[in-house]
């Protein structure tokens, strides 16, 4: 009851957090077996709160023992289906009881239940793979044994890839893959154990790597980075508008994409010809590096955004943005005053106390839950200050009519606040663009050569494949 309350609960606050949610491959889960959920690991307990979103099946959790460190949390735990495995390097006396802990599993796997198992042990807020363990492979095929091979496990690889997880109204692209029968690999581990353990999760592990964008090399994930923020737009134009035939051949049996998962497969294109030419022709990633950093740097130094030299620029048009803009504005002012005066602490104190953190990867995770907690509070109180202020009929409409705008008005005045920074953005490069015209030239000229670079190399490429 309780584990149905609070994921009902999470599955709120998962939808509220983020813009936009994209499940791909959900339908590839099954009903009625066991399981074993492998996902990446990027963002702390906010990959948790993510995953019971969206899984239908009744999960239990391994979770770090040296957590169960009190009575009230082992009880609290156990009652929220958390497990708790024990590490060598944060409580090795504990490390017997890592036998129980499989047994658990074994026996929740032979009930036919749902476990989840990060099996990247550690999390980080990066796009790469850490060193996949071998926990998923061992109580997978452990559990086997113990039931003479007859439960028919299945382990489900999961790749969680975030926009940005710590920036509220984000995006979210859940990928699962297709999942792994750990039947397949009976022969060789009756063989060799060992084989049959290492062989499940370098399959595992390469299932991630093509479900997550995982790059290993710090500088080539700078670059593709700055790639997609230069040409990933135009490559988005080409597939959604003039059906580019060079990328036909490789999303032609995707017809459903929707628009987030083409975007996952053009960046992965974008990985594949990177580490293609870091491999074969160094010198050319170098140059393009070398050309890319430069740019950045120089717009990044008058606060300028890459969007705004792909914006046409004719006199018209201007006129015409800025009367749209100036009404925008104008009509949106009051909204935003509102949501601000009714929602900033609520949202400035989950934002502090994540700021306090010491780990990075914390940051969105503890965002997520403590706005939980903000919001619930401060919308009680102000929708019962109101209630209180407004008696009689009129004042419960009142009451009900200010609740619900609330969330609303908070959410208008977020993107309110982006909008403005924008517009900042380009009317500073309408300045600079008459002002210092020389200067913004030049960086557009910087930019073409960029994109003239990155054709080329994708030509290249792709001549390469035939």
């Amino acid at each position: 009851m309780l584990y149905s309350f609070i994921r009902t609960i999470v599955r709120i606050i998962v939808w509220v957090y983020f813009r936009k949610i994209n499940v791909h491959n959900a339908e590839l889960i099954p009903k009625g077996v066991p399981l074993i959920i492998a996902p990446n690991h990027p963002s702390s307990f906010m990959d948790i709160m993510v995953v019971v979103s969206f899984i239908k099946h009744k999960l239990h959790f391994i979770m770090r023992g040296e957590s169960f460190n009190t009575a009230f949390k082992r009880w609290l735990f156990d009652y929220l289906h958390l497990i708790p495995i024990y590490r060598k390097d944060k409580t090795p006396e504990l490390m017997l009881k890592n036998k129980e802990v499989f047994e658990k599993c074994y026996q929740l796997l032979a009930k036919k239940g749902a476990l989840i198992l990060f099996p990247e042990g550690l999390s980080k807020t990066e796009r790469r793979l850490r060193e996949i363990k071998t926990g998923a492979a061992r109580i997978a095929l452990g559990a086997e044994a113990a039931n003479n091979f007859e439960l028919g496990v299945l382990i489900v690889p999961a790749g969680l890839n975030y926009s940005n997880p710590h920036r509220f109204q984000s995006e979210l692209f859940i990928n699962f893959a297709q999942p792994i029968d750990v039947s397949r690999f009976f022969e060789l581990f009756q063989t060799n154990k060992h084989k049959g353990i290492v062989a499940i999760t370098e399959h595992l592990k390469e299932c991630l790597e093509q479900h997550t964008i995982a790059i290993e090399n710090k500088e080539l994930d700078e670059l593709v980075k700055n790639i997609e923020t230069i040409y990933k737009s135009k490559l988005k134009r080409e597939l959604g508008l003039s059906k580019n035939i060079e990328y036909k051949s490789k999303l032609e049996r995707e017809l459903d994409l929707s628009e987030k998962e083409q975007e996952f497969m053009v960046t992965k294109e974008i990985v594949e010809v990177v580490f293609h030419f870091h491999k074969h022709a160094p010198q050319r990633v170098q140059t393009l590096q070398k050309k890319i950093v430069r740019y950045v740097n120089d717009i990044e130094r008058l606060n300028l955004k890459d969007h705004l030299f792909t914006k046409s620029s004719n006199r018209g048009s201007f006129i015409f943005d800025g009367l749209k803009t100036l009404a925008t504005i104008i009509v949106g002012f009051p909204f935003f005053l509102f949501g601000v005066i009714n929602n900033f602490i609520a949202y400035k104190i989950p934002d502090f106390l994540a700021s306090l953190s010491s780990r990075p990867d914390f940051y969105g995770s503890i965002t997520m839950a403590t706005g939980m907690v903000t919001f619930i509070v401060f919308y009680s109180l102000q929708i019962w200050l109101v209630a209180s202020f407004t008696p009689g009929e009129s004042g419960w409409w009142i009451t009900i009519a200010y609740a619900v705008s609330l969330p609303i008005t908070g959410i208008i005045s977020l993107y309110y606040w982006r909008y403005l920074e924008k517009i900042r953005g380009r009317w500073l490069f309408l300045f600079l663009f008459y002002r210092k015209s020389s200067l913004i030239t030049r960086l557009i000229n910087q930019r073409e050569d960029i994109v003239k670079t990155i054709e080329k190399g994708k030509r290249d490429y792709l001549n390469l494949q035939k």
